[in-house]
């Protein structure tokens, strides 16, 4: 993949990602393994793309959100679309829909964002940057070696404020009880660089609400959807 076709849009050093479907063994390495939290889920997935290409150490953090979700569309069906099904929050009308790259639209994160903002948080300046994979990891690294299990929102979170690594115990706990406008603050950081996808409005044909779909949880079931698009054909099983 392009780094051209990234949401940041970020003048990386080298032109693009290489992304492959899962094979049969990865695809089983991720259904053992069944991680039940972001977190371990985010850890396999890191895992499983750098097999294919080192540099996603490189990537910004909300770039690697979106390489992921393309490697389980890739895996899906290579047409890089898949049908999927909701149910309708006012009627629970089944609603069903097909998904393609066509439809993923990117919220902006224009070049004075990329460059970083200073946020003011418990009466005090603190310079916000987007993390790269790498800086993410390495923060993982360091609650896990206290046997820390935090929640993956909270991390992303931390990481986004540049010191959160040097003074990690000030920064959690700055953030942890943080309190009114900090609070929307903190959640407008997180729109602003993690939530770099728009949500799909699908529309219901019985009553006319919608219901707004995320694109990156759409592939979270891969082997039932992967079934779903890959059916057997007659001459793959041969009788005798």
């Amino acid at each position: 993949m392009l780094i051209t076709s990234l949401p940041s849009k970020y003048p990386y050093q080298f032109n693009g990602i290489n992304l492959h479907p899962l094979n049969f063994g990865q695809l089983l390495e991720y259904l053992n393994e069944s991680p039940n939290s972001d977190l371990d889920k985010f850890v396999l997935d890191y895992s499983i793309c750098r097999q294919c290409d080192a540099n996603v150490d490189k990537l910004l953090l909300t770039d690697f959100f979106f390489i992921v979700f393309m490697e389980k569309l890739l895996t899906i069906n290579k047409k890089l679309e898949f049908n999927g099904s909701t149910s309708c929050p006012e009627c629970n009308e089944k609603l069903h829909y097909k998904l393609s790259t066509s439809d993923i639209k990117f919220n902006p994160l224009d070049e004075e964002l990329m460059k970083g903002l200073t946020v003011k948080l418990a009466s005090e300046y603190h310079k916000v940057q987007m993390p790269t994979v790498s800086e993410f990891f390495n923060m993982i690294k360091y609650y896990r070696a206290y046997h820390r299990n935090l929640d993956f929102k909270l991390l992303k979170i931390y990481s986004l404020f540049v010191n959160a690594q040097k003074y990690p115990g000030k920064y959690e706990d700055m953030i942890t009880k943080a309190t009114y406008e900090e609070i929307t603050l903190l959640l407008t950081l997180e729109e602003l660089y993690l939530q770099p996808v728009k949500s799909i409005n699908i529309k219901c044909s019985k009553c006319g609400g919608t219901v707004a779909v995320s694109p990156f949880s759409l592939a979270a079931d891969m082997f039932h959807l992967l079934l779903e698009e890959n059916r057997l054909t007659e001459d793959q099983i041969l009788f005798k």
